[in-house]
């Protein structure tokens, strides 16, 4: 007959919910989260995490919540790259480079819980236990997938997509439809792959078709709601005004 557990760890149900530490089994977890190199984080929303160039000495994983990752400029300016979520893992990508440093600022998108293990712990049951090693790796190559998706996709949009996608994002973070754009259009330029007279072309457009409005780097959204992603075409031409009692034209 199995003995009857008394007390289980604290943090053992939430850290089951990470599909890498589940594959230890409840008794091999709970031993886990009595080790040293390990400690549970928890992040207000708004919270730095870890800055751009700041050491990575293991790994964290998310057991609730989300996190944003970003990317600034030298002039302060910053771009959202992308968010990930609970199960996922940071610093796994860069824990074992010469220089292991995370190549981008993370920020804390809601409350968010963090599971995180010092490198040397992680060596360790990645030695013990070939499929902790297996799952490690599956989930290192799903994240590289995942970024040279969005790569490509940022690549195969046309500079309207981009630039209707920046605004959405900025007008979720500023939270209002008057937003300082994070980038110069010369950085856009290059992220996108485009010529900088390209992107200023487009947005005369968007200005001609009443979607915005643009001073410098200030910008104002006027087109349907795009706070969800939605992708708004050209506005409709206005139909002539009819002087009162007679038809509209056809």
């Amino acid at each position: 007959m199995d003995p009857i557990r008394l007390k289980m760890h604290p943090w053992l149900a939430q850290a089951k919910r990470v599909p890498l530490l589940a594959l230890l089994g409840d008794d091999a977890l709970e031993a886990l989260l009595d080790q040293p190199g390990i400690q549970v984080r928890r992040y207000a929303p708004g919270a730095l995490i870890h800055l751009a160039e700041d050491p990575c000495r293991g790994i964290e994983a998310i057991v609730s919540g989300q996190v944003t990752i970003e990317h600034s400029d030298e002039q302060g300016r910053f771009e959202v790259i992308t968010d990930v979520g609970a199960g996922d893992l940071i610093g796994g990508q860069v824990v074992f480079s010469r220089q292991p440093v995370y190549p981008m600022t993370l920020i804390a998108a809601g409350e968010t819980i963090l599971i995180a293990l010092e490198r040397a712990l992680l060596v360790r049951l990645l030695q013990d236990n070939e499929d902790f090693l297996m799952e490690f790796l599956r989930l290192m190559s799903d994240n590289a997938s995942r970024l040279s998706d969005k790569i490509r996709q940022t690549l195969r949009r046309s500079i309207r997509e981009n630039l209707v996608g920046l605004i959405s994002q900025e007008i979720r973070r500023q939270g209002t439809n008057a937003i300082l754009l994070p980038l110069s259009k010369k950085a856009l330029a290059e992220r996108w792959g485009v010529q900088r007279t390209s992107i200023s072309r487009e947005l005369q457009k968007m200005s001609q078709e009443g979607l915005l409005t643009v001073s410098g780097a200030r910008l104002t959204w006027l087109g349907p709601d795009v706070s969800a992603g939605q992708r708004p075409g050209p506005r409709p031409a206005a139909r002539p005004r009819t002087q009162a009692g007679s038809a509209s034209p056809e």
